[in-house]
């Protein structure tokens, strides 16, 4: 957990300032969310997906820290572009972030690269053996290396929606124990390069929907980090 601990000195937040925890199946719906909004775009994820994740969790848009990013103007951007440009546009800036440009890719989303300078490094190989552990196996239809950003995001919204059904039907071992997996996958894997990941997503987008997605995801994981260490002290 010294991924977290570390992330508490820098940001100085304390308990007092952090949100209300969300139930384990809301998480897991904005996990499901954003791993779908970091894959290839269609017109569901531009015109509604995007929309409704942010009309549901508005906070964790306004609370950024980012002097530079201004919510209700990226907002009307992204709604104006959402109408002017046609879907090829959203799948080329995808491709120019995520998968290759003129100079190189803008903001890889594989969990080595940030790690290992590397991709289908170690860290691939370990999100995998979590993923096995729970008998998980990616899409390799979408020929992505285990540790993509998408895939990792999913599988924390499989463990949210099974602590969600252990509470429901009373099953406190089991809750603990898939609590304890998200809290090892997250801090341990997912936290400590995800938010560089974002930070090179809002720096480089030419377009207002991944300067969102990205400030969104920085956000709500900045709660998931909170949520962690508030279960360490307490």
């Amino acid at each position: 957990m010294s991924e977290c601990k570390a992330y508490s000195s820098q940001r100085n937040l304390g308990h007092a300032q952090s949100p209300a925890p969300l139930a384990p199946g809301q998480r897991a719906a904005i996990y499901q969310e954003l791993a779908h909004l970091f894959r290839t775009p269609s017109w569901d994820q531009v015109r509604r997906s995007l929309d409704n994740v942010l009309l549901k969790h508005p906070r964790f848009l306004l609370d950024s820290k980012d002097a530079h990013f201004h919510p209700a103007k990226e907002l009307d951007r992204h709604e104006k572009e959402s109408y002017r440009f046609g879907l090829e546009a959203f799948q080329t800036e995808y491709v120019r972030l995520f998968v290759n440009s003129r100079e190189g890719v803008l903001a890889p989303p594989h969990a080595s690269f940030y790690t290992e300078g590397t991709l289908c490094g170690f860290a691939a190989r370990e999100a995998l053996a979590h993923y096995e552990r729970f008998r998980i196996t990616p899409n390799t239809s979408e020929n992505e290396p285990p540790d993509h950003i998408s895939y990792e995001l999913e599988f924390l919204s499989f463990l949210c929606a099974m602590e969600q059904e252990a509470i429901d039907e009373a099953r406190k071992d089991d809750a603990d124990k898939l609590r304890e997996a998200e809290a090892d996958f997250f801090c341990n894997h997912l936290f400590p390069w995800a938010n560089r990941f974002c930070d090179r997503v809002v720096e480089n987008s030419r377009l207002a929907y991944f300067q969102l997605v990205g400030v969104f995801t920085k956000g709500f994981l900045a709660h998931e980090w909170t949520l962690v260490e508030n279960r360490q002290t307490s």
